[in-house]
């Protein structure tokens, strides 16, 4: 197979998990001809895919307004069959592609008219504005891409409320399997962790609240802004709380393979689909291949597709102090049941969450372009 695929992204690192360690290795794997376009890194091969950078200035308006245009003008000069694009500060790019003859997919890594809305450093009335102005062209172009991808079937929902004519299926960010970590223990700590950037719907006040008087170590590897961070300070359990700072993937691993329970409690924000919720959120399913239990969000999709399904963890209402301190409680003085509950989601990983399953997806729709 000779077609060739160009990815190209303004808002992400050339080998971001999603677009680079699955799709693009994925579609190598399958015959394409592969090659990506970022910001702010060297040309070069990694592996045979070919990448190449272009200086930007990484500020979120210079980016939209200067920076999209400078990533679309080195995709171009490839001149590739598929064009393959990552971020809405692209999707007038994506047209022009189109006006030009070439195959587009559109992949929406998040709901972005609800994602816009989110974005506190701009005015209101900005990011109710964008949020409008994204809907207007879903409704008059998303159509004309020949595919569009998300992550999470909220999203599928709202693409297609927008424009009912858009082709759309999901490829979910499920993790590639680590073998590594598809091991399971009786000697975990009565510890729980938080692995990601610190959000302000991440629950953290509501998780300190709960852990107050329990008797553990919550450790948070990932960006904890000090603004969040003077928020915690003055709870009595922040002395439980260790902070990791960001880590690299082994040192993820061996913090996972230590401690005994994983959390993610996210609130009902549109981003994650509300009460509905998403399978965008890849933290959930690192805990799972990990083989901790989980503790999460009562989303109905988490509750039904994946607690409920696989018994491998406790749902909770986000903000619900009392319900998560049981939790917390109830898998932390069992030990049984927190291997019982591990060795559940590190099933339910190998069986369905994993990456192999969309791997065949992503090809499945190439193949139709």
């Amino acid at each position: 197979m000779n077609l060739k695929v160009c990815h190209f992204t303004v808002a992400h690192n050339v080998t971001d998990g999603r677009i680079f360690e699955k799709e693009c290795r994925s579609l190598q794997r399958a015959g394409y001809q592969v090659s990506i376009v970022g910001p702010n890194t060297d040309d070069r091969k990694i592996d045979g895919i070919k990448v190449y950078g272009v200086a930007l200035n990484p500020h979120p308006l210079y980016r939209m307004f200067l920076g999209a245009r400078k990533i679309y003008k080195r995709a171009l000069e490839l001149d590739a069959d598929v064009y393959h694009f990552h971020d809405v500060e692209l999707f007038h790019y994506g047209l022009k592609l189109k006006r030009k003859g070439k195959k587009v997919i559109f992949d929406s890594h998040e709901d972005w008219p609800n994602y816009v809305k989110e974005i506190k450093w701009l005015p209101k009335i900005i990011r109710f504005g964008f949020a409008c102005l994204l809907h207007h062209w879903y409704s008059a172009c998303l159509h004309k891409f020949d595919y569009v991808i998300t992550v999470s079937p909220h999203i599928v929902g709202h693409l297609l409320k927008d424009n009912p004519k858009t082709t759309c299926d999901i490829v979910a960010n499920y993790p590639i399997v680590d073998k590594e970590l598809l091991t399971q223990s009786l000697e975990r700590e009565r510890m729980l962790c938080y692995i990601g950037t610190v959000y302000s719907f991440s629950n953290q006040e509501t998780i300190l609240r709960a852990i107050e008087h329990i008797e553990t170590t919550y450790f948070v590897a990932g960006q904890l802004s000090d603004t969040m961070r003077e928020k915690l300070k003055v709870l009595p359990a922040y002395k439980k709380m260790e902070f990791l700072g960001m880590l690299s993937k082994e040192r993820v691993k061996k913090l996972l393979a230590h401690v005994g329970v994983g959390i993610v409690l996210f609130d009902y924000t549109p981003n994650c689909g509300g009460k509905e919720g998403t399978l965008g959120n890849t933290k959930l399913f690192e805990y799972m291949m990990a083989g901790l239990p989980i503790i999460c969000t009562d989303f109905k999709l988490w509750k039904e597709r994946i607690v409920d399904k696989y018994k491998c963890g406790i749902v909770v209402p986000p903000g619900d102090v009392r319900s998560l301190t049981n939790a917390i409680e109830t898998l932390l003085n069992n030990q049984t049941l927190r291997f019982e509950m591990g060795n559940a989601a590190l099933q339910a990983v190998k069986v369905e969450f994993n990456w192999a399953t969309q791997e065949q997806v992503l090809i499945d729709i190439y193949s139709k372009l």
